[in-house]
């Protein structure tokens, strides 16, 4: 019921006979708590632990005392105004928790904070915790300050805080630490009376422990090499071999960012020193990965080929040597051996070998076919490519099932449109499972049978065979669904079935049942350009405006909407309206990064065809120039992806010269330049690359494909720090700029800072939801006050009400009425969710058959439920769930008592 009943709630179950209270007791608790009432709550919490009695009583106790706790944190919520004095309740609650009770605790920047004085009084404190999981979110001076605690302390600590083991500084700590306690990561296990179940001995195993100690051995890994003692090095890696290959990548990556050619070139050398005298380890991607950093990619190809010509390697080495040589091949533009290594490999390899990497044999007998077919596409050798899509069918033939190897030939197949042979492939491996008899794996199988049923639908799609998908949809007994309206849009396959659906019923002169089918599609997948096409083609006319409003008034960050009003707008000559609304897309996410490649910037190809309609044809012209200069930035991806690195250089400058000002163009440029060893000319496109990033960020900007990591990397960081700082003296007005410089401050692990620059970028575009997004993912490392972040919260539910564009949850807002108002406010953004519409005719009655033999199944609901009621919102708050948990787990203890 509404807010204002909650108060009255609670006093009528409260004045309900005692012989009558019991039964409503969980009730009265969730009343309690809604209403705020948290001291009554706590009392009935502690009432009901205290009648508790039989065999569950100490499990349900320890749920009570959980209880208690949370109750007690939403008071602290509501009282404390500050993050660092909610911090100092929790640690003082943890402190009096029994040592058997493990509590987390998330360790915000104390240092700035409290005062590096205060802090280390705290972080004392904390370390010497004996039930304590600490995650270091504030990092920085913090951590250094607790790394300093923890070695001064390390008598006393009770337990390994292996997760501050980080950084070239942590010798003496890891050493300390390993002193004090042993490795035990020899598990005991026994026998339970059930058969089959086998307990752990949690006394002498911990896999948290475990996973905790492999990261710290990897940054002593990475200690030790930086101090050149490589002989001790060398011992840890031969001495746990299993973890070699993770702990290589692990603190290769840290040696990568350090940026200094003469380190990278000593760790090179006893990396690929040890690899050759140990193939077996798996160390050979964690060298490559040191290569171009220290500049040796000559020596590197001489070492593979040496150690790939010895007859006694063993196979899975023998695979993994000829990856790396097959990258390092491709980098230094030797297509021709790499093509010729990659068939060698085809040739003399199968799929009964072992695979390297913990692939499986395969997948990567698949994987390297497809490598060759691949470059035969992006090269134009059509005899690489027939033999790499030869070899991969074959492969994948040994054993037809669903899974990597399968999709990926087929989607090979489709994008060099071979249509007819991926219809005989898919279909082949679908008979093959459909005449399979698995009756102790009937789920799996009904998932491979509707998978590959979704394969068949992406060739029909693609190789425009209208009748065909909707023989399929209609006729396939393997879809899980009795309707479309229970068939996931992208639930199967790589096609988006219900836009393959809607084409095909228009094709077969059906639009009356496509166009409902197009724009429930797009209330799920508003980001869908296909899906507007498709629903133009069909119903473009006026009548599309109100619902085009709607859709984007349910999600203002998302910028497709406006796009295709644009384009209606255009094509009814509306063209004033039509340019306002391109330009007023552009402001949402002028760049669209997270789309997929030719979809990308489809604002500005929209805003170029407008003007120039409107007769500005220069205006238009500019525009297209940044079209098609990202379209060949996407060209150059695909063989950057490959390995092609020096190649992709060439088309990034081809794109350079048509949008010089587009900063991914810049990054991707400098990225390269740097991974060739042209250092300064690399700086100067990464300064370009700053400077433009400020103008082309929206309010939901992604980085574009291939951008990522701009703040981490110290070559660029350093360039990202002059740049930024003379734009924030000379333009103080764009929010984007204040965005980016928290970013950068966020990668420096100084969260304090970070979160003044996206508070300063809020604040000049209070509709800016990245910078909001920011400020929330900081709450934890910025220790801020749970008042606070419980406003935050609900300030971006206002925001973006079907939370798509944050991960911003409910667990931690405390005012329970405002966010049920909230969520009820909302339900006017909620589009109609049909019950049917398309019957797939054949799957349902396959599953009126099953059901009838006492099966069940699970149907797909539709994201539209996303748009929460208030009843559901209140579910996912942190505080209700768990007394519903809670409630729960009374009940079971109280029904075994009774019995």
């Amino acid at each position: 019921p509404p807010t204002n009943a909650w108060p009255l709630l609670a006093r009528q179950l409260a004045s309900l006979p005692a012989a009558a209270r019991r039964d409503v007791e969980p009730l009265r608790l969730l009343v309690l708590i809604l209403a705020g009432e948290t001291g009554d709550a706590r009392q009935a919490v502690h009432a009901a632990a205290q009648a508790l009695r039989g065999p569950m009583r100490e499990y349900a106790a320890q749920g009570s005392a959980e209880m208690l706790q949370a109750l007690q944190m939403l008071d602290d919520a509501r009282q404390h105004t500050d993050g660092l004095t909610a911090f100092r309740w929790r640690l003082e609650a943890a402190e009096k928790l029994p040592a058997k009770q493990m509590v987390r605790l998330e360790v915000p920047d104390l240092a700035g904070m409290a005062g590096a004085a205060e802090a280390e009084k705290l972080l004392a404190r904390l370390l010497l915790l004996p039930n304590a999981n600490l995650s270091w979110s504030g990092g920085g001076e913090t951590l250094k300050l607790a790394q300093h605690v923890a070695l001064r302390e390390i008598k006393a600590l009770k337990q390994p805080p292996w997760s501050l083991v980080q950084g070239p500084d942590c010798l003496a700590l890891y050493q300390a630490l390993a002193g004090k306690f042993p490795d035990r990561s020899r598990t005991r296990t026994e026998a339970l009376p059930a058969p089959g179940l086998v307990m752990l001995d949690m006394e002498r195993d911990d896999s948290r422990d475990s996973y905790e100690r492999r990261s710290a051995r990897a940054w002593y890994l990475a200690a030790l090499l930086e101090q050149e003692r490589t002989a001790e090095a060398e011992q840890l890696l031969l001495t746990n071999q299993d973890d070699a290959r993770g702990e290589a990548y692990a603190f290769t990556d840290h040696l990568r960012r350090l940026n200094d050619p003469a380190q990278a070139r000593r760790m090179y050398e006893f990396l690929a020193g040890l690899a050759q005298k140990n193939p077996d380890l798996g160390l050979w991607p964690a060298a490559g990965a040191l290569v171009a950093p220290a500049g040796v990619e000559a020596d590197w190809i001489a070492r593979l080929q040496a150690v790939l010509g010895t007859p006694a390697l063993k196979p899975k080495a023998r695979l993994a040597v000829r990856e790396a040589l097959n990258r390092a091949l491709l980098a230094a533009d030797r297509v021709d051996d790499a093509a010729g290594l990659l068939r060698q490999a085809l040739a003399e390899t199968s799929a009964s070998e072992p695979g390297a990497a913990g692939r499986k044999p395969r997948d990567q007998r698949i994987e390297t076919a497809l490598l060759l077919a691949k470059l035969g596409r992006l090269l134009n050798r059509d005899d690489w490519t027939r033999e790499g899509l030869t070899a991969a069918q074959a492969a994948a033939g040994d054993r037809m099932d669903t899974g990597y190897g399968l999709q990926s030939v087929t989607r090979a197949l489709l994008e060099q449109k071979r249509y007819a042979g991926a219809e005989s492939f898919v279909f082949a491996a679908l008979r093959q499972a459909a005449a399979a008899n698995q009756p102790e794996n009937r789920s799996r199988r009904a998932y491979e049978l509707r998978d590959l049923a979704g394969q068949l639908l992406d060739v029909y799609a693609a190789a425009g065979r209208p009748a065909d998908v909707l023989a399929l949809l209609e006729r396939m007994p393997y879809w899980e669904a009795r309707d479309l309206i229970e068939l996931s849009p992208r639930g199967v396959g790589e096609e988006n079935a219900w836009r393959a659906a809607a084409v095909a019923l228009h094709a077969a002169g059906r639009t009356a049942e496509a166009v409902p089918i197009l724009k429930t599609m797009l209330a799920q997948q508003p980001g869908e350009d296909a899906g507007y096409q498709a629903l133009l083609d069909m119903a473009g006319g006026a009548e599309l405006l109100p619902w085009l409003d709607q859709l984007y008034a349910r999600d203002r960050f998302e910028e497709r909407p406006l796009i295709w009003k644009a384009v209606l707008l255009q094509k009814l000559g509306r063209l004033d309206e039509a340019e306002q609304t391109a330009r007023l897309a552009l402001k949402v996410d002028p760049t669209d990064g997270e789309t997929r490649a030719g979809d990308r910037v489809r604002g500005y190809a929209v805003l170029g065809d407008i003007l120039a309609a409107r007769g500005r044809q220069e205006d238009a012209t500019f525009f297209r120039h940044v079209v098609q200069s990202v379209r060949i930035a996407e060209q150059g991806d695909e063989l950057a992806e490959v390995g092609l690195v020096k190649r992709s250089l060439e088309l990034y400058e081809k794109a350079q010269a048509l949008f010089a000002d587009a900063y991914c163009v810049q990054w991707r440029l400098a990225e390269r330049l740097w991974a060739l060893g042209q250092k300064e000319e690399a700086e100067k496109h990464y300064a370009i690359a700053f400077e433009r990033m400020p103008e082309q960020f929206g309010r939901v900007a992604s980085l574009c494909f291939g951008c990522e990591g701009v703040f981490t990397k110290p070559q660029s960081r350093s360039v990202a720090e002059r740049v930024l700082l003379r734009l924030e003296q000379t333009n103080p007005q764009r929010p984007q700029l204040f965005f980016l410089l928290g970013q950068l401050r966020a990668a420096q692990e100084r969260p304090g800072a970070a979160l003044a620059y996206y508070r300063r970028a809020a604040a000049l575009d209070p509709d800016y939801l990245d910078a909001w997004k920011q400020i929330a993912e900081l709450a934890d490392a910025a220790g801020l006050a749970p008042a606070e972040r419980s406003a935050l919260a609900l300030h971006m539910l206002q925001m973006d009400p079907l939370c798509r564009h944050h991960s911003s949850s409910f667990e931690h807002i405390t005012d329970l009425p405002t966010l049920w108002e909230t969520v009820r406010a909302q339900q006017s953004l909620a589009l109609p969710w049909p019950e049917r519409l398309l019957e797939l005719r054949a799957s349902r009655e396959r599953l009126a058959r099953r059901e009838e033999g006492g099966e069940s199944r699970s149907a797909y609901d539709g994201d539209d439920e996303r748009l929460r009621t208030p009843g559901q919102a209140l579910l996912q708050q942190g505080l209700i769930r768990s007394t519903l948990q809670w409630m729960q787990m009374t009940a079971v203890a109280n029904a075994a008592q009774e019995e």
